[in-house]
């Protein structure tokens, strides 16, 4: 049970450090994804400029990413001490 824990914190902290990296670098504001440039690059297009409903898109979804890691992040930590120390 204690290994299921562990694997959630983990994922918690993944998830939570993808969403600080995506608001520290402000990808959404001028980037595309890498899928996005791999298709580009083959097809030999140029790639649509970004819209405001991109923008806000990009900022709200970096945000619910950083906030659902640090719930996970401390659910999981939470419940592995718990497991851990509990007393029998």
């Amino acid at each position: 049970m204690l290994i299921e824990f562990v694997l959630m914190a983990a994922a918690g902290g993944g998830l939570l450090s993808l969403g600080v990296y995506g608001l520290r670098t402000r990808s959404f504001e001028t980037g595309i994804s890498p899928i996005e440039a791999a298709v580009l690059k083959v097809t030999g297009d140029e790639p649509l400029p970004l819209t405001d409903r991109d923008r806000a898109w990009g900022h709200a979804t970096a945000w619910a990413s950083a906030i659902l890691g640090a719930i996970v992040l401390l659910l999981g930590l939470l419940l592995a001490g718990i497991t851990l120390f509990e007393a029998e």
